[in-house]
């Protein structure tokens, strides 16, 4: 089996653009259902930000 060599400088941009698309959708989301609830938002920021992580990578191993 052969070894494949990966960049890592890609890796960190890869990195680094999961946590951008990450925090652009966290604050979307936010700001949607912030207007319904507020209280309930901000109570749930870190199950909010766990679920758009796991959809993120989700994505990115799916394709």
């Amino acid at each position: 089996m052969r070894d494949v060599a990966i960049m890592r400088a890609s890796q960190l941009d890869a990195a680094r653009l999961d946590e951008e698309l990450t925090a652009m959708l966290k604050e979307h989301f936010i700001r949607i259902f912030g207007l319904f609830q507020p209280r309930i938002i901000s109570a749930l920021q870190p199950e909010l930000g766990l679920l758009l992580d796991f959809l993120v990578i989700y994505s990115a191993f799916t394709k």
